[in-house]
């Protein structure tokens, strides 16, 4: 049967890497129809990473810059954008995309890196599984339970940048129930002076997280994040440099769900959830819309609110199995406010809205026989504001032979306006437009795997990506204008040395055009490449090397300087 299949390739998973963010089930990264990179517990220690976004600067194709908006920008096949809100980035399998953007980035700037014992990246869309954002690429954070830990952690860091870190980390089982907490301080005060203009900047950050994860045996769970980020200045607002722009966010997540075996051949999981954004920025404005110098400082806050359920079910057949859900969220904005700082109220930049979207998936996982298996999947949005999309999906891997494996993927993705880009208003510069379609993608990949060297893992990818009604300002007002072509390839390789010992590279080859202008998509790079050497010389010792490559990048029409 499958089932015994999945529990066949389960026994040797601790030598095949497993996957479970591409179909929703456990299967080897091998045999799963999709492309995908998985960074587990001990590469991410090995590597010393400071948060997830030193994670994913080491994943082909993908690429990570500040924002001048207190954000990273995360770039996937050459498209990036301010609030990343074309990636996808969950915490076991809850959706960070958050806020008027709909972005991650800004919402959850640290997951803190004592909690994540591995992280799943899923290339290409994955809408048919999960809905928005799911558009160039998937990112779930997977967090260690009381199992991984069993102990009271307390963790010290010092660094660079005045940089200080207290991290406390608990698990522990009680009579069936799994408790996992984690507590998390962050300071990095930092002030850089540019001596040619005079000025300077204030980038300090202060972060707060709190994490508490309940487990029951019984299948019953609950997870709950609370998140605090104060930001002072990085680049000013509208990269003007400057001490007085201030961030201040506050996200809160609640998930309440089961996970059982209702009989062998079938699981179900059922969650309830409710999210929370809370933003308070301060922004320096130096210039009106006609370029005039008006020096004044301006207050903006919103609150946002999402409260939503899922219900999933895993049928495994004789040589199939099929994940099915249906989904329902209420989305909301709460609580706007504008003014100057002074005391002077404007009208909010927008009211409060509400929006929400019914869904039902189903994918079908088939394998034809031992080397072959396909998958088939298809998902039905319905918003309440732009109305119905369709997102289908399909793949294959064909195990060639033992060393060699071939994978072949389609699929389609949507990203839907967010409340900004929708709702916008009383905005000198950017003003919403209500009538906006969801931005879509196509997307084909082809992979190939070669093991044929000993110790050795090679991996080549192309990929092709067609962007249509991209969101962009036509003028002040935000249109469907855009179209974007995207195409490149990919190759990897991983040596093992012995005793954990490794070396691995990667490159990046990234052609993305607008299709309108016949223009290069700026700030992006074209030429990526990633090398690291990790040698391991003793039980208690471990060296890592790396480094990171961005090829030239283009400057946007609209970029300025003052």
């Amino acid at each position: 049967t499958i089932e015994k299949q999945f529990s066949e390739e389960q026994n040797w998973l601790e030598a095949e890497t497993f996957i479970i963010s591409a179909s929703r089930i456990k299967e080897s990264i091998k045999k799963t129809p999709a492309n995908v990179t998985v960074i587990d517990e001990e590469q991410i220690e090995a590597m010393g990473a400071e948060n997830i976004y030193d994670i994913l600067k080491t994943v082909p194709g993908m690429d990570v810059s500040q924002g001048n908006v207190y954000t990273k920008k995360v770039s996937v096949a050459g498209i990036q954008t301010w609030f990343s809100e074309k990636v996808l980035f969950l915490l076991d399998g809850h959706s960070l995309n958050t806020g008027v953007n709909n972005g991650s980035t800004s919402s959850y700037k640290e997951i803190p890196i004592e909690l994540i014992k591995r992280v799943e990246v899923v290339m290409g869309p994955s809408s048919a599984l999960y809905g928005q954002n799911a558009f160039m690429a998937l990112v779930n954070i997977i967090t260690k339970k009381a199992d991984d830990i069993d102990a009271t952690i307390v963790t010290l860091k010092g660094g660079s940048h005045n940089t200080k870190v207290v991290n406390l980390h608990y698990g522990k089982k009680y009579d069936g129930l799994g408790v996992t907490a984690n507590i998390n301080s962050k300071k990095k005060n930092e002030r850089i002076f540019v001596e040619l203009q005079n000025k300077k900047t204030n980038p300090d950050t202060e972060t707060f997280n709190a994490y508490l994860s309940l487990v029951h045996d019984s299948g019953f769970y609950f997870t709950g994040n609370f998140n605090n980020t104060n930001d002072k200045s990085n680049f000013g607002f509208l990269t003007v440099l400057n001490d007085i722009d201030y961030s201040k966010k506050e996200t809160t997540l609640l998930e309440a769900g089961y996970k059982s075996s209702l009989d062998k051949n079938l699981d179900l999981h059922a969650k309830v959830y409710y999210d929370k954004f809370e933003i308070d920025n301060i922004w320096y404005i130096p210039f009106d819309k006609d370029w005039v110098f008006v020096d004044e400082t301006l207050e903006y806050l919103h609150t946002t609110r999402r409260i939503g359920s899922e219900l999933l079910l895993t049928y495994y057949g004789e040589k199939f199995s099929l994940v099915s859900g249906v989904s329902y969220e209420k989305q909301s904005v709460r609580d706007p406010y504008q003014g100057v700082l002074n005391g002077e109220r404007r009208p909010n930049s927008i009211d409060e809205v509400d929006r929400e979207f019914k869904a039902l998936f189903s994918e079908l996982l088939y394998d034809v026989n031992d080397n072959f298996r396909i998958n088939a999947g298809v998902r039905y949005d319905h918003y309440s504001d732009f109305g119905s999309t369709i997102n289908p999906r399909i793949g294959s891997t064909y195990s060639i032979n033992k060393t060699n494996t071939l994978k072949l993927m389609y699929g389609e993705a949507f990203r839907a306006p967010s409340f900004a880009e929708l709702y916008n208003k009383n905005n000198d510069s950017i003003v919403g437009n209500p009538d906006l379609k969801p931005e879509t993608v196509q997307t084909t990949e082809i992979t190939f795997i070669n093991n044929d060297i000993d110790k050795t893992q090679l991996s080549f990818t192309l990929f092709n990506s067609d962007i249509e009604d991209q969101i962009l300002v036509d003028g002040i007002k935000y249109m469907n204008i855009g179209n974007i072509k995207t195409k490149g390839s990919k190759i990897e390789l991983k040596y093992d040395l012995y005793r954990g010992s490794y070396v691995l590279a990667n490159y990046s080859y990234q052609d993305a055009q607008n299709k309108t202008t016949n223009e290069d998509m700026p700030d992006v790079s074209k030429h990526l490449g990633y090398a690291a050497l990790n040698y391991r010389a003793s039980r208690d010792y471990n060296l890592y090397i790396d480094a990171k490559y961005r090829g030239e990048q283009t400057r946007g029409a609209s970029s300025y300087s003052a």
